[in-house]
């Protein structure tokens, strides 16, 4: 806090008085399967951007070789 004090010129912080009520079993239930959903979805967009990736990388490996086999045959 002392650093973006510095660095903001702040001076005036007031702590939180407003109290987090503890989630019952039910919502930690709920947001668990919620984040978890979210993971699964990501890491699905995730492997598909690797997977289209991938292939670009094996498309331009390859006419690069084609593109040196050229520049040998000349």
């Amino acid at each position: 806090m002392e650093f973006h004090a510095a660095k903001t010129d702040h001076t005036d912080f007031s702590e939180s008085t407003e109290e987090i009520k503890p989630l019952s079993e039910e919502d930690r239930k709920e947001q668990l399967r919620l984040v978890e959903e979210k993971l699964a979805q990501k890491r699905k967009e995730r492997e598909g951007q690797e997977k289209e990736d991938a292939q670009k990388r094996e498309k331009m490996r390859i006419k690069s070789g084609k593109e040196m086999a050229a520049n040998k045959r000349k």
